[in-house]
Order: C-alpha cells, then structure tokens, then sequence
C-alpha cells in the first residue's frame, strides 16, 4: 500500500490523487509491482493542461491506467492483487472484474453512493473474492517507511 501512496503523489488531478499499485506473481519475486496514478492519457503533455482549476476531461483513473499498463505485460491478471489508495468507482469496479483481478485492497472509501454501497454489494457477484479495506485508511497514516533493504 505504500507503493501506491507513492505513485499517487504523480498525480495531477485537483480532486483527487489516486495511486494504484498491482502486485503481479512475478513481482513478488522480482520486487518490481506496477505502479500507476490517475493522469490524462498517452500523449498528453502535462504542461499543456490546465490543471489548475478544473479537473481534466481526460483524466484516465488509476485503476484502468494499470489494467491496461498490466495487461500489456501479464497475460493473466486473475493472480494479481491490486492495491490502491480510493475504492474503486462504479466503473472501475466493472473494470477490476472484467480484467480478471480477484483481489483488491484499498485505504479510504469513495463517498459517492451507489459507489461505495451498491458496488461493494455486488462485487462477490463480480467474482472479486477478496475486497478488503486497511483499517488505518489516510487519517490514521502519519509516516510510512519503505524500507528498501526489505526489497528482494
């Protein structure tokens, strides 16, 4: 989870800075997961957009940049567990379901009704079979430590 606070701080949404990190079966031994935030598409260039005071109509969330990012290098997503700083939207509920990904942690609820409550309903129907929310959350993280000799 603290791989995906830090590739959160990439974003530029004014809303919000989401960070995604997708644990792959062969980054757990390579210690190489997929990092991804929410950002405008391939070929946008960030200092062209005005990401000051509204929030892009490109914006791709988090969650889909690293579907798509994944799925370009593991042809099989059902084994991977995605970490991400927000629950899922609606849509990127559907997504995470579609892709085959079976496991999805995350740190802070989305408070937008039918996102938070009818989705997480829903998702065993979705074959998500674990979709497990950190107790600590942002308000309780005052300082993580990545402890780089803990990677192997």
């Amino acid at each position: 989870m603290a791989m995906a606070f830090l590739s959160s701080t990439r974003s530029k949404d004014i809303k919000y800075q989401i960070g995604v990190c997708l644990v792959t079966p062969s980054s757990t031994s390579s210690g190489c997961p997929r990092l991804q935030w929410n950002a405008d598409g391939r070929g946008f260039k960030d200092n062209k957009m005005d990401w000051g005071s509204v929030q892009s109509e490109y914006n791709c969330h988090a969650e889909v940049n690293t579907m798509i990012a994944g799925s370009r290098r593991e042809a099989d997503l059902s084994a991977c567990t995605l970490y991400v700083t927000l629950s899922p939207c609606h849509d990127c509920s559907k997504l995470v379901a579609q892709s085959g990904i079976k496991n999805v942690v995350f740190a802070k609820y989305y408070k937008n009704g039918r996102d938070t409550y009818e989705t997480l309903g829903r998702l065993p129907d979705m074959n998500i079979t674990r979709y497990e929310y950190m107790e600590s959350g942002y308000g309780n993280i005052a300082k993580m430590t990545i402890d780089l000799k803990d990677l192997k």
